[in-house]
């Protein structure tokens, strides 16, 4: 099992954006940005590694022509996307969110993530539409 992805969309899109801005960046100036941009800088540089949405070529770091492509057209989303989005347990939010009326805390995750865990797949279940994010707290479509 993979450690849980503390890394949400929002994060990651910024990312990828600054580093097609840059064409090409070195590692350090890569942290240094990175850390003002995002809440978990080495994460996030690895999932978008890991997404084929950066690569690192020895000390340097650049955005790939799919990881442009994904911030030209947010909209559009990668290929690359769709094995990483099947291994996040949105079933079981689901599930729990239900047994909860509709209004779940991100706290009630805890017993299963970590905090920032729980608010990556808060954020990944939004951007895919399964519920609406507000305060802490996943909110069933059917109760918005």
């Amino acid at each position: 099992m993979r450690t849980p992805v503390v890394v949400g969309p929002g994060d990651l899109y910024a990312a990828v954006a600054w580093l097609c801005s840059q064409q090409e960046a070195s590692l350090a100036s890569v942290a240094w940005t990175l850390r003002s941009l995002v809440d978990h800088p080495l994460e996030t540089l690895e999932l978008a590694e890991r997404l084929d949405l950066a690569v690192q070529l020895g000390l340097r770091v650049a955005a790939t022509p799919q990881g442009c492509g994904w911030v030209a057209r947010p909209e559009v989303m990668p290929q690359s996307f769709a094995p990483f989005l099947a291994e996040l347990p949105f079933q079981w939010v689901l599930g729990r969110l239900a047994k909860a009326g509709g209004r779940l805390s991100l706290v009630a995750l805890s017993d299963r993530l970590s905090e920032a865990a729980a608010q990556a797949l808060a954020e990944w279940g939004e951007w895919l539409g399964y519920w609406r994010l507000e305060a802490g707290w996943i909110i069933s479509q059917e109760a918005a």
